[in-house]
């Protein structure tokens, strides 16, 4: 179990920094808005604990993260709409894949875990690249 929290700890340190934006400012639009409260609730998933029953924690985090996500996907309409696209698929894989080690916890399964979060993490940078010129 020892591993298995020290993979888990270095998982969320690296959502947390792969969103590269810096805050939003006075006047900011609403997409740059969305995109600080999304950066805000990955950097949550990094204040995650790893120990026992965490995963209701990371779950709820998850859906806030989907939530943000729709939100920016509302308001960035189709100038964004491939890179949000691609974050929500990898939020949805990873929420399946947090299940299943949750249901059935094993090696394999916080391997996938390992897999589908360096998805996401792609999904972002790709996100965050593309909200450069714009925030």
């Amino acid at each position: 179990m020892h591993g298995t929290r020290q993979h888990l700890a270095a998982l969320a340190l690296l959502v947390g920094s792969a969103w590269g934006l810096s805050a939003c400012g006075e006047d900011a639009s609403p997409v740059c808005e969305d995109a600080d409260q999304l950066r805000s609730s990955l950097a949550g998933l990094q204040d995650i604990k790893i120990q026992q029953g965490m995963a209701d924690q990371l779950q709820t985090q998850l859906q806030q993260v989907q939530t943000d996500l729709d939100q920016l996907a509302g308001d960035a309409s189709n100038e964004l709409s491939d890179e949000v696209t691609a974050v929500k698929e990898a939020a949805s894989t990873l929420r399946g894949s947090v299940g299943a080690a949750v249901d059935s916890p094993s090696a394999a399964a916080l391997g996938q875990v390992s897999t589908d979060l360096s998805g996401l993490v792609t999904a972002i940078g790709d996100l965050s690249d593309a909200l450069a010129g714009t925030c």
